[in-house]
Formats: C-alpha cells, sequence, structure tokens
C-alpha cells in the first residue's frame, strides 16, 4: 500500500490535526508525516486466498470477504497464511466451506460498496466477513463519511447473509513506521473508526463488530516483530492474533447455518 499523500492526506483534511500540531510542533509532525509517508514501500499484491475447504460432503457453507489488504494477504508468502484461511482450516471438518475473497488491496469503504458489494450480493452467502475504513483514515476521509458507507454495505449484507461479521480498524498507531506524535494522533483516528463499525451492529441482529482491541492491537504494539519488512502489514503471525479473535465467533456462525439448513434435509428425507 502506497502511504506517500495518505498520511499526507489526513494532514490536510482531518479537522483536529491543526490541535496536534500545535501540540507536538507544527515542523516535527510535518517531518514525521513526510518521513512516513514518502519511504518507499516493497510491492505487496493482493494472493489469491479464495478456496474450497474442509469434508466434500460436509454441510455447505458459503463465505463472502469483502474490503481491503487486511482480506488479500498482502505482504504474506503463502495464501494460507492469511487470518481468516487460517481460521477456516482450524474449522471442524464435517463442514464444507467455500470460501470467496472479494477484498482488494488499498481499497476504501467506497470502493467496497461499489465494486465488491454487488458481487457479494449476488453470491448469497451464509456469512460475510467485511474489512475497511483503515485506507480511509489515512486519507482523511471524515469518520462520519466512513460510517455512512459501512452502513450501506451492512444493509445490503444483512438481507442475503445469515451473519454478518465487521472486522473494526486497530490500533494504526502501532504500525512502526508512524513515529510519534504522528502514532498518537493515527491512534485517536483508529478510535474513531472503530466506533463506526461497532455501530453496524445497530442495523440488523445479525451483524457482529469484532474487536481488535482488547489483547489484539496491544500485542502488534509490543511486538514489532509482527509486521512485515514493509513496517505496514502484518506478518503470518500477527495474521494468527486476527484468527484466534475470530475463531469462536465464526465457529459459533457456521454452527448456526448447519442447523438452520438442517430442518429442510430432514423435511425433504421424509417426502
Amino acid at each position: 500500500m502506497e502511504l506517500h499523500s495518505a498520511v499526507g492526506g489526513v494532514l490536510r483534511r482531518a479537522p483536529r490535526v491543526a490541535a496536534w500540531a500545535a501540540a507536538a510542533g507544527a515542523g516535527g509532525l510535518a517531518a514525521q508525516v513526510y518521513y512516513a509517508g514518502h519511504r518507499r514501500l516493497p510491492h505487496s499484491p493482493d494472493l489469491e486466498c479464495s478456496g474450497a475447504f474442509g469434508h466434500p460432503d460436509g454441510a455447505p457453507v458459503r463465505i463472502v470477504a469483502l474490503g481491503d489488504s487486511v482480506l488479500t494477504g498482502a505482504g504474506l508468502r503463502r495464501p494460507a497464511d492469511m487470518w481468516l484461511r487460517q481460521a477456516v482450516h482450524r474449522l471442524p471438518y464435517r463442514y464444507r466451506i467455500d470460501l470467496r475473497v472479494l477484498a482488494k488491496g488499498g481499497a476504501r469503504v467506497r470502493e467496497v460498496r461499489d465494486r465488491q458489494l454487488p458481487a457479494a450480493l449476488e453470491s448469497a452467502p451464509d456469512i460475510a466477513v467485511v474489512s475497511g475504513g483503515a485506507n480511509d483514515l489515512l486519507r482523511g476521509v471524515p469518520a462520519r463519511l466512513i460510517q455512512s458507507r459501512l452502513a450501506e454495505v451492512a444493509e445490503g449484507l444483512s438481507g442475503v447473509a445469515g451473519r454478518v461479521f465487521f472486522m473494526g480498524i486497530g490500533d494504526l498507531g502501532s504500525i512502526p513506521r508512524a513515529p510519534q506524535p504522528l502514532a498518537a494522533f493515527l491512534t485517536w483516528r483508529s478510535r474513531r473508526g472503530n466506533r463506526a463499525h461497532r455501530r453496524m451492529e445497530r442495523i440488523h441482529p445479525k451483524i457482529t463488530t469484532l474487536s481488535m482491541w482488547d489483547g489484539v492491537s496491544q500485542a502488534f504494539r509490543a511486538d514489532p516483530g509482527l509486521f512485515c519488512p514493509d513496517l505496514f502489514h502484518p506478518t503470518a503471525d500477527g495474521h494468527r492474533l486476527w484468527a484466534d479473535a475470530v475463531y469462536a465467533p465464526l465457529l459459533d456462525a457456521c454452527r448456526q447455518v448447519a442447523s438452520a439448513r438442517s430442518p429442510v434435509r430432514d423435511h425433504r428425507r421424509a417426502g
């Protein structure tokens, strides 16, 4: 993901940056933004993370993933290391998982809504997973716009999917390439973006927002080794932390899907 002009966009458009700059010293903060934004990143192509898993004759569960590089394995060597793939591999073998990843690295919520949501709705998923908003935050998109666009995605998915998971936004201030006081500002922005994700639960009872703050963000802040050489995307071990956070609710959702379908199978046998 390219950050030049991205972090600069935060400074141009975020309403409270002036206060942060005054507190930290405008010159120092501007220099840090320039340094963080203009360090060239290694190319991190999207990996093909879709696939079929589990028992061929198991209970079918279709999972669709929309969003950004959180779901594309950017910086990883193998698609199997991506957190959702890790979580799916841990599921009991009795399920037949069809995982379709529509996410694109660098995508903002507007692009998730306009380019990925139509395909997700067409596939009629049992479970939908949404990651988005971090790229918006880095480019200074107002939190209210992030929330309104997430709401459109949530409303669409809740109409077709049995369960919808929003990943939330972790602490962008933990990114090693963001020095202080820029890191503190990104942490503040991240909390606002994460609240936007949490508000999606008000739209429909099918929606759950997963917490990337309780323990997960602290681990990333404490261990820079959880980041790839680009100092932005997580390593396989970092993705394992996300898989740990999502596994229990994902398993519960698969159970619900299988349970909802079993009466239909029983009825067909009886007929």
